[in-house]
């Protein structure tokens, strides 16, 4: 990820004229978020919206009963339009306020980048990047967490509790494992809905 963030700046420089922008796209906190607070309310909410994209990256494209895996029986384009609207969401509440890390290494190689170009705002982009990497950072602490309590809870991915404990589930995706015969209520009503 690193690597691509890298490359993606060291082209960027090459058709971004340092006339037109010199921080090419480096995270820094608005003026309205830049005083004590600001900094905290940054890390929350860098936080907070990361920690959501992940919840929808686990829950559509890494949870193996999720309706939007392709397996034949459902439509995998609706888990990228699930990301990309995450990620547009992020976008749309963060860029006000500090232009919209949501990734590290995008955030880190345009500070590098800037400082190659001698961007005038270097001391800003240098002295706000720290929240962002704490708020992302924060993020996948608690996700990581958060997958840990359900493992603890003995949700996995698959249903029988004979087979091997291969990933998590989300609540809502949890079945009984108790048999073949033994689902869950809603799953129930939903196939009586299909076939009436």
């Amino acid at each position: 990820m690193f690597a691509g963030a890298f490359l993606g700046c060291f082209l960027l420089s090459f058709v971004v004229s340092k006339s037109r922008g010199d921080a090419l796209g480096a995270n820094v906190i608005t003026g309205d978020w830049s005083d004590t607070e600001g900094y905290f309310r940054s890390i929350i909410a860098e936080g907070v919206c990361m920690f959501a994209v992940l919840l929808v990256y686990y829950a559509v494209g890494v949870n193996k009963n999720s309706i939007a895996r392709s397996n034949g029986d459902s439509r995998a384009v609706i888990a990228s339009l699930a990301i990309g609207l995450a990620i547009y969401g992020a976008h749309a509440f963060l860029i006000p306020i500090d232009g919209c890390s949501i990734n590290a290494a995008r955030s880190v190689s345009a500070a590098v980048f800037a400082w190659f170009r001698g961007a005038d705002s270097i001391d800003q982009i240098w002295e706000d990047l720290w929240a962002m990497l704490i708020g992302l950072g924060a993020a996948v602490v608690a996700f990581v967490g958060w997958m840990y309590l359900l493992r603890s809870r003995g949700m996995s991915a698959e249903p029988s509790e004979k087979e091997e404990i291969r990933g998590m589930r989300t609540m809502s995706m949890y079945e009984l494992s108790g048999g073949e015969d033994d689902v869950h209520p809603d799953r129930i009503s939903v196939e009586k809905a299909g076939t009436e």
